[in-house]
């Protein structure tokens, strides 16, 4: 059984998802040792822990908001967190190894 998880430590984040039709598990930090195959990741990691949920088999999807410069930083309320179009985007991140680095 796939399980999805929303991970965010911004709560007008985790409401918004609260508000789909997804069934999400919600966390605030990411463990590598709770996803699995086939499971849907999202929310708003870096890209190393982003190429981790993928080398796992697991799918990525990315928070995305069009956020303002003065919006960094910020801890957005559900209106102002409304108004930046969040939306999930998937992504297949892999992890380059360079001998140049």
């Amino acid at each position: 059984m796939r399980t999805h998880w929303f991970i965010s430590r911004h709560p007008a984040a985790i409401r918004w998802a609260l508000r789909s039709s997804v069934r999400w598990r919600l966390i605030t930090h990411w463990s590598a040792l709770n996803v699995q195959p086939g499971d849907v990741v999202a929310g708003t990691l870096p890209v190393h822990l982003a190429a981790r949920v993928c080398a796992l088999g697991a799918n990525y999807f990315h928070l995305v908001l069009e956020l303002q410069a003065e919006d960094r930083g910020l801890e957005l309320d559900d209106v102002a967190f409304s108004e930046r179009k969040p939306r999930l985007q998937a992504f297949e991140v892999t992890h380059a190894q360079r001998d140049d680095a």
